[in-house]
């Protein structure tokens, strides 16, 4: 059973959490990765979340401000020895319970298309899809969802 550990983007797991995330984008959808890479900084995130299993990251994801009722998850990631096993969903949750404590009543998000397994995820949360917003507006391989609390 992990560990939930709340922390910051500080934190140097995170940090290399996110390395790992970027490294696995960058393998699946090559070059056009890239053009996320500014968007995915998250060094203003309200709370970060990790999952330790005895000290071996097992996942991780974030929250940030969107509006002032409204937070925005990101850079949800869970390795692959420790994949299927509900920690997707686990740490979605929490940042859920958590974004409510900071008083929070709507979770926003993006992942794309191309992600089958991010989309059941988050649509078996209770997540709908809405029109694109920000950065994502015009892009075709995302989509965005939202919930609310």
């Amino acid at each position: 059973m992990a560990n939930s550990i709340f922390t910051d983007v500080s934190d140097e797991r995170f940090v290399y959490l996110n390395r790992m995330l970027d490294d696995e984008y960058f393998r699946q959808f090559g070059e056009v990765a890239l053009r996320y890479k500014k968007i995915n900084q998250i060094g203003d995130a309200l709370a970060v979340l990790l999952l330790t299993e005895q000290e071996e990251l097992a996942g991780g994801g974030c929250i940030r401000f969107f509006d002032e009722n409204t937070a925005e998850v990101k850079r949800v990631w869970v390795p692959e020895p420790f994949r299927r096993h509900g920690y997707g969903r686990r740490i979605v949750t929490e940042l859920e319970q958590k974004a409510k404590e900071l008083g929070y009543t709507y979770m926003v998000l993006e992942t794309s298309h191309m992600m089958p397994w991010a989309t059941s995820l988050y649509e078996s949360l209770g997540y709908s899809y809405i029109p694109n917003y920000g950065f994502y507006e015009n892009d075709d391989l995302c989509v965005c969802m939202k919930k609310a609390l």
